[in-house]
């Protein structure tokens, strides 16, 4: 510090800037505000995504789970008659729905859809090797 900036109680920190860095510490404010609203709308979608997933998407799931848990419990009872020879190689359960995988007697593979809503089969695909 110099004598003259001692005797008046200011200092080169309260000096105006020059207006070349003022320019860039302008730019730099901004590019920093814009910065802190992006992250400030990402964290918005990240807390949404979360209050949906836990408040938004069960209603979906509990329809699903109301038609499996009356089929498990004996409300609706079905059959399926498979043609004579052919095994279930594999079953999937989706929804209110069972995929069935079938060997067919002759060689080839069958996949059948089977509604458990409506208790039959709804589609019959047979695959060709």
């Amino acid at each position: 510090m110099n004598a003259n900036n001692m005797n008046t109680g200011t200092n080169d920190e309260d000096a105006p800037l020059d207006p070349a860095v003022e320019r860039v510490r302008a730019k730099m404010m901004r590019l920093m505000g814009i910065s802190v609203a992006i992250m400030m709308v990402g964290l918005m979608a990240v807390i949404g995504a979360i209050f949906y997933k836990i408040y938004g998407g069960e209603e979906e799931n509990t329809a699903q789970d109301r038609v499996i848990e009356q089929n498990v419990a004996g409300i609706s009872n079905g059959e399926i008659d498979i043609p004579q020879g052919s095994k279930i190689v594999k079953a999937e359960l989706s929804g209110g729905q069972i995929l069935l995988t079938l060997e067919k007697r002759e060689g080839g593979i069958a996949l059948w859809v089977y509604d458990m809503a409506n208790n039959q089969v709804t589609a019959k695909i047979t695959v060709n090797q």
